[in-house]
């Protein structure tokens, strides 16, 4: 399929954030859009967010809190840009969420550095730590945790027809 590269105004992220716990599976059932969000976010805080000009998943900084469920980020060029909570994915919220075969995720992807895109666990290595993710556009990588968002599924086919209609515009 024909695939856009993700926007090229979003840069190199701070440095990766610790690895993370994997040891159970995840019930996607009961992990809702709202439970994405973390309302104690905080200025300063490293989270992966949904930028609205490409639909792909990039770092950023929280800069502040603004009104109804919204928050100012900022990338590492210095843009600011204003992104609801359902897009915004933290650190803390995710690092105990296990994941198992078909779970919604978004991953590092292999083709595009720095950028993050949807997808599904394929295989979980034997080490218990390396996934391997079928992405959203039919590539492939292996990713440790660390690399790897939980999304519910209703946001994962949110994300993926998003980013499918604009690689048609």
């Amino acid at each position: 399929p024909q695939h856009s590269a993700p926007s090229p105004q979003h840069p190199p992220p701070s440095p990766q954030h610790p690895p993370r716990d994997q040891d159970s599976t995840l019930d996607e059932s009961s992990l809702r859009p709202e439970d994405l969000a973390d309302p104690t976010a905080l200025p300063g805080q490293q989270v992966l967010a949904r930028w609205p000009d490409d639909g792909w998943y990039y770092r950023g900084t929280v800069v502040q809190e603004l009104q109804d469920g919204w928050w100012a980020l900022e990338d590492a060029n210095g843009d600011v840009e204003n992104i609801h909570q359902d897009d915004i994915i933290t650190d803390l919220q995710d690092s105990q969420r296990p994941l198992a075969l078909g779970s919604s995720v978004v991953g590092l992807h292999p083709e595009y550095s720095y950028s993050y895109a949807p997808g599904q666990i394929a295989a979980i290595g034997s080490d218990g730590f390396h996934y391997t993710v079928q992405f959203y556009d039919g590539s492939q990588a292996v990713l440790p945790r660390h690399e790897l968002y939980t999304l519910p599924q209703a946001r994962h086919r949110e994300a993926v027809s998003y980013l499918q209609q604009r690689e048609r515009a």
